[in-house]
This record gives C-alpha cells, structure tokens and sequence, in this order.
C-alpha cells in the first residue's frame, strides 16, 4: 500500500513546488489563493498524510479476513485519501499546464483546489485518530475493545471524531471517493435532501416533494450553501426528518420510476398475514410428531397482521393472485427454490416497494418467487418488532409455501444494511426454536453490531453522502428504542466551525517548539490529544462571513535555529503592494538580487523535504496593515540578515489589521518560506515593537494567553492542546455541536438492550452462531459498515461456519438501490443474484 502512495507523493510534491513558485509572484488575490493552498497540500502530505500512512500501512494485513480477502476500515481509510490525492494530482497538473492561459478559470479552479486541499486536511485528521484507536482495540479486532471505552480520554477522542466538521465532503468534494457513474446520483440526492430539509414538515408528499423541486436550483449552484445545510440537518434533524425524506420514494411519483426503468413482473401482490398461531414439525427432534408453536408478533402493541409482497416474473400455480387485473391461462409449475427479503433502511424507513427497483430484476434474474416482508418501523416499533414480524413471516412462509407457488425445497434469505440484521437474526431465532433453518443466507452491507462502538470504517460515516454520522447514530438509538432519550441529549443549537479565539484557554496554551526537524507524531502522552466539548459550551458565535486571520509573529522564526540545515539561498518579504482590483495588500516574495531565481526551481521530490513550508499558525504577534488603515504611526524598520519588514506601530504595539484578505495573502507568503531562509534568523520582534536579539521565544510569548489568536480559514483550529497529536501545529476543522448531556456512547454502552444476540448478532454467544446456515457477505470498502461485515466474518469462520466476504470497489452504502442508475451499481447487484444461485444451487 505505501509503495501505492509512493510515486503519487513524488508527482504531487513536485506540482506543488511548481505552483509555488509561480504563485507566489502573483499580485492578484486569486493567485495568493492558489499559492496559499499548494503550501497548505505540502505541509499536508509531508507532516501528516506520509507519516499517518507509513504508520498505519504494516498493520493492515492483520485486519483482512484472509490474504484472499483484503478488506477492512484501515484499508478504506487509506483508499479515501488516495482518492482525494488522485483528484488534487489531476487538478494540480492543470493547474500547472494551464496556468498561464489567457483562458484559465483562476477563480474557480482556486475554490477547487482549496475545496479538496480542506477535504485533505480532514482526512488528515481522521488517519490519526485511527492510529489512536489502534491502541484501545485488541489484537487484530477492528472493533474498540469495550473495556478501554471506559476510559475518560476515549470518550472524549470519540467526541473529538464526531466534532470534525464535514462540509468540504458535502460540497464540491462530494462522492470524490466512489466512481464516476456514482457522482450524478449522489449530487441529485444531496441536493434533494437540502432542497428538502426545507420543507419537509409538510403533510403530504406531493408538497414536500414540491418543496423539493422548489428550492433545489440554489443548492445545485452553490455547493458550498449545500453542504452547509446537509451538515447542519444531519446532525440537528430527528428521527422523523429521515423516515419523510427517505420515504420520498415511497411517493405515486417516485413510484413510477421502476416501471419504466425495471422489468415488467407479472406477480406483485401485496398480503397481509393474519395474527394466529402457527404450527411447524420439529427438526432434529426424536419424535416426528413433535410440532413447534409459533405465536404472532406482540411486542409494543400486541398482536397484529404482517404485511409481506409476493414477486414473481412468471405466475406459478398455487399462487393467490388476487389484486391482478387478470387470471392468467398459463401458469408455470411451482417453483424448487423461494427468495424471502427484508428490506434496507436503517430500521426507520422505506418498504419492499421502494426496493422494488433491484428486486423486480433479480425476479427476472433468478425466476423464482420472491418474498418481501414490510416489517414495522422503529422508533414507533423498536427493538424487537421487526424481527418478530420477519420470523413470523419466515414461519408462515414454510407454512403455506404452496400459496406462493414454492414446493418447499430450498430456501434462501436475503437482505440489505438493516435488512440483512434481520435476516441473520431471523435464521438463528429459527434455529433457535428448532423448526427448518434456511439453505443460506446473502447479506449486503449489513449492520450487525447496533452499537455506538468505534471503528475504522464507521469514521467513514463522516464523509458518506447516504449514511451520515448524525442518520447513522439516530436510526441505531431508534431501533434500540432510545429514540427520545437521545433527542433530549441534544439542545437545539446551531451547528457552526470553532475557530481558535473562541475555543481557545488559558490553561490551553501550548509553546510548541520545532525539536530537531523532527517529523510526525512524536507525543506519547493520550491525554494531551484530547479536549473537553464541554469547554466549547460557552464560547461565543463565530463570524463565519470573515474567519479572522492568525497574526504572524517574527519571535517563533528563532526556534528554526535548532534545524541543522545548510542552504545558500535567503529570501526577502519587500514591499507591500496594492491590487487595484481586489484592493487587498499582497505581499510579493522576491529574491535577493546576489541569489539565483535557478536555486528554488532545482528542487526534486528527492530533496524536496529540506523545504519548510510553514502553515498559519507559526507566527504569533506581527501583521500587516494597509497603509490607509493607519492614522500617523511612528513607521520603524526592522532588518533581519537580508530580511527587511516595515511595519506600523503604535502605543508599542504592531497594529493587527482586519482585512482578513491580507492575512490571507501573509500567511500564504510566510507559508513559502524555506528552511534555509529562517536558518539564519536571530533577531525578534518584541511585543513592544523592539528587536529582540537570541532571547528564548518562549518567554517573549508569555502574555499569548490574554490575546486572541488568529489563523489561516486553511487549517483553523479548536484549541492548542489538540496540537499534541498534529505534526507542523495543524489542527483540523471542527464544529461546534450542540451541547449533550450525555454522550452516544454512554448512552449505547449502558443500554443493555443493545448486547442482545438478536439485535447485534456478532455479540451471540457461539452455540448461536454455530447453528446458522453458510453466509455470504457482499460488503462495500467505502462502507462505514464495512468493518461489521469483516469482524462477523472472521468470527464465523472461527468458529467452523461457512462464510464468505466479497468486497466491492468504490461504491457507497445502499448501492443496491442504484442499479439502475450506476453500471458499477448494476454489476455489484448482480454479485449479489450470483450469491443466491449459488445458495439456491440454480443454473445460471
């Protein structure tokens, strides 16, 4: 995997180092854009993404079911990032190759190129809280072990992952890592979701439909605006606002869709199951006689019919066809093998009409009936309705196969995400009461531990258009019928980024010190990483219109003395130059009239390590003001071996200007600096404007605390302590979530509910598990349920039993409900057609 990532790192560092050079020239603010993102790109790769992925790379043939199997939430992590740095690679060669063109789209290209530049440094982030939760899992398990859970710094690690702020995956990076036929449909539903946030109160779906169709067009267009109510809905909205927008397509409307698109089917009825005892013989049991009783589903709200869908391409003798406009002449003989399907939807919504787009295909495919079962939705019927109803189903199916033209041979269950729980829970009740068990059982995607249990690929959930972190964790309270316990947790709140002059203490101050040149995550202490969400409850509102820039301070060049670096070159900040057309200050980096301008351009991938490209953050208490903003100042210039700066000082202070386009174009020049430039650098500038000569930066900055701390909107931040985990003083973009009472885990963790073999079938005991027929999982890398899939399989094939995983590539969760729309979709689908002949033992 790291051999993978080699030569893509190369290309990508020397593209960046052009674009660098280039744009640091500029004049333009578009051009300071450019320029303040490729540094940004470099210190990403060169302090984070390769020393994350050199780290985790050794450790993940350890996760994957077998040699044969490579799958696991390490793997889909790493598959994510070089998605991303495949799109950066491809938009940084343009972007080189283009720049100068009269016809270059610099404005757009700009909000690409820092659109995915964010995305990376948040994927960043995420590659070090996976090494993180490396330590608090045993040996080889993806899951965290429940025991660490307890701990106080886990706790507030998963509070920290939960906290990284998601717009740039629901922007113009949306669906970067699935595959190109995928990108349309995910757009059409993320916007359909934002255009329906806004209106899905109404009653009918007719209106919220039209609210829908209403208000998409500016979500189309701005995809930042998007994103932004995407994220803010997902993470506020409750249970409800899933069930009425999934039930979209549960609409007369949307209906339509699958016949014109899917095959016409001769059998679609719709049967309702009455509430009354069934009677099935005994398997293995001594006494043939022996019958098991199996009474109708009462959880919640007592007895009550079933409702389940019969399909079938062709209509077979025996079956009921009662709502069929005809009663066909010609029938085909009953059917050796039966299909019964539990439907998807995070336990919460939709129903086997809204499926019905794979499934009249695969009623086409395989030629045998199908039975679909539309049990009852959490949160009005948690925990254990629903599988209550589908064993019932189960039960009358075996009971009455001849009414759905099936002899009774052979028998396969079928499910996705939810579906697939319940179906796995079905075949062990089954064989828990002793009646007939299935031939097998295809599983797609499924959830298999209901439980807010942290691991690799459950942190994809932060970036998955369809199954986001916020729908994923109320579907899970729903189903284990916590539903409102875990909305009162929750105080209705904006959802905004923490920027550091709010979120940041006194007691949260960190003198970071480069030690030595070295490189990646260096700090042993655990606790250090984490940070209190409780201190965010009383900050103030950030100004999201203008994120505030960090000062640059001259005194945190000093600590560069420690890097034993030798280097002819030295660079000069001269100047401060007007744009007439955005009329921001730029500052131009230009190089000293004895140096070469050939130096900077001689630089390889092989040595472009020795470049220091400094992020926003290094500097502290000097910046640059317009000169119009200055009422007669006392001007002072400082030198600095070759470095000369004016600045404006007053009282015996440097003015901090506002113009948050300045400090943008400061810090990107700051940013450009090489290591040989600050090398050499012994004299500082003290808060009183004074030139200190080789004193300790540390002690210059010991009032930083009563000070507001600016930065770069490139990498903000939450607070210094978090930089215990981040090289080179990067800290990810956060959100400021609305306070909690009590966290997901506490609340999944205390609930017994959720250890229930039943509801989470990998927590059954093996005597369970033993019993079920052969298995065979088809999973998605990109999945946040990927890792369900491979730990259930890896404990089933410890224990003897039949299992198979079959991963497939760069498609989302719920990919079945694509098929129509994406060829990847399709062709994933037909794995799974294959999967049940291969069950069934049908030709193909």
């Amino acid at each position: 995997m790291a051999k993978l990532f080699s030569s893509l790192f190369k290309d990508l560092r020397a593209l960046s180092l052009s674009n660098i050079e280039f744009f640091q020239h500029g004049t333009s603010s578009t051009h300071a854009k450019f320029h303040q993102s490729f540094v940004m790109l470099f210190e990403h790769l060169d302090r984070g993404i390769q020393p994350s992925i050199e780290h985790i790379a050794p450790l993940l043939s350890k996760y994957d079911l077998s040699p044969d199997t490579q799958a696991n939430g390490y793997r889909s992590l790493l598959k994510v990032v070089h998605k991303c740095c495949g799109n950066l690679l491809r938009l940084s060669r343009y972007i080189n190759v283009n720049r100068s063109s009269l016809f270059f789209r610099g404005n757009f290209y700009s909000k690409e190129l820092e659109a995915y530049v964010i995305c990376l440094g948040q994927l960043r982030a995420t590659l070090y809280y996976a090494q993180k939760l490396v330590a608090y899992s045993e040996e080889g398990s993806l899951f965290a072990d429940e025991d660490n859970l307890e701990d106080p710094v886990v706790e507030k690690l998963m509070e920290e992952v939960e906290c990284l702020s998601q717009n740039c995956f629901y922007g113009r990076c949306l669906g970067f890592q699935f595959c190109e036929s995928m990108h349309r449909p995910l757009t059409t539903v993320a916007v359909a979701m934002a255009s329906f946030s806004e209106g899905y109160l109404e009653k009918t779906h007719f209106k919220q439909l039209t609210a829908s169709v209403v208000n998409s067009g500016k979500y189309l267009m701005n995809p930042e605006l998007r994103a932004e109510q995407i994220v803010g809905v997902t993470r506020t909205a409750n249970v409800e606002f899933c069930k009425n927008f999934w039930g979209i397509t549960e609409s007369d409307i949307m209906q339509a869709v699958p016949s014109l698109v899917c095959p016409a089917i001769k059998v679609n009825e719709v049967i309702h199951l009455k509430p009354e005892q069934l009677e099935l013989p005994a398997v293995n049991s001594d006494n043939p006689r022996e019958m098991v009783v199996i009474t109708p589903p009462c959880a919640h709200t007592g007895p009550g019919p079933v409702k389940v869908r019969l399909m079938s391409y062709e209509p077979r003798e025996g079956q009921e066809l009662r709502h069929s406009r005809q009663n066909p002449r010609h029938r085909l003989p009953m059917s050796s093998s039966l299909l019964i399907h539990c439907h998807g939807g995070g336990f919460v919504a939709q129903s086997s009409k809204s499926h019905g787009i794979y499934l009249r295909q695969w009623a086409k495919d395989l030629n045998i009936p199908i039975l679909s079962i539309d049990y009852s939705l959490a949160p009005e019927q948690p925990f254990p309705r629903a599988l209550e109803e589908c064993f019932f189903a189960y039960a009358w199916a075996l009971k009455n196969c001849a009414k759905l033209g099936w002899t009774g041979e052979t028998l396969c269950l079928a499910g996705d995400s939810a579906g697939g729980n319940l179906m796995i829970s079905t075949a062990m009740r089954a064989a828990s009461f002793g009646i007939q068990i299935p031939d097998g059982i295809m599983a797609a995607y499924p959830v298999v531990l209901v439980r807010y249990t942290p691991s690799p690929a459950r942190i994809l959930a932060l970036m998955d258009p369809l199954l986001p972190v916020g729908i994923m964790m109320r579907c899970l309270a729903a189903y284990a019928g916590i539903s409102q316990k875990f909305e009162n947790s929750i105080e209705d709140e904006p959802f905004e980024v923490i920027e550091a002059e709010e979120a940041l203490h006194e007691d949260d101050i960190f003198n970071y010190k480069i030690k030595n040149g070295v490189k990646g995550d260096n700090f042993s202490s655990m606790t250090s990483s984490c940070h209190s969400i409780e201190s965010l409850d009383n900050l103030d509102e950030p100004d999201i219109s203008g994120v505030s820039k960090r000062c640059h301070s001259i005194e945190s060049l000093d600590t560069m003395e420690e890097l034993d670096i030798s280097s002819q070159q030295s660079s000069v900040l001269e100047g401060i130059c007007a744009d007439s057309d955005d009329d921001i200050t730029v500052l131009k980096r230009v190089q000293h009239p004895s140096e070469s301008m050939g130096e900077m351009e001689e630089l390889t991938p092989d040595n472009s390590e020795e470049v220091l490209l400094l992020s926003s953050e290094e500097e502290e208490d000097y910046d640059i003001v317009k000169p119009e903003e200055v009422v007669e100042p006392p001007q002072e210039e400082v030198k600095m071996n070759g470095c000369r700066l004016r600045v404006s000082i007053s009282d015996g202070q440097v003015h901090q200007s506002q113009t948050d386009q300045n400090l943008s174009v400061m810090d990107s020049v700051a940013g450009s600096l090489t290591r040989s430039n600050m090398s050499d650098t012994k004299h500082l500038l003290t808060q009183d404007g004074s030139v200190n000569h080789g004193q300790d930066p540390t002690k210059s900055t010991a009032n930083h605390a009563s000070r507001p701390i600016r930065h770069s909107p490139s990498c903000p931040e939450i607070s210094d302590t978090l930089r215990y985990g981040f090289s080179g003083k990067f800290t990810p973009q956060y959100t400021k979530e609305s306070h909690r009472k009590f966290s997901p885990l506490q609340m999944f963790r205390k609930l017994p509910i959720v250890k229930n073999p039943y509801m989470s079938p990998y927590l059954a005991p093996d005597e369970m598990l033993k019993c079920l027929p052969p298995i065979k999982l088809v999973a998605c890398h990109l999945d946040p349920l990927l890792d369900d899939s491979v730990m259930f399989a890896r404990r089933l094939r410890s224990l003897g039993n039949q299992v198979e995983l079959h991963p497939v590539d760069d498609l989302p969760h719920g990919f079945l409900n694509f098929s129509t729309a994406s060829r990847e979709a399709r062709l994933a689908s037909d794995i799974c057609v294959d999967k049940i002949r291969q069950i069934l033992q049908l030709s193909t």
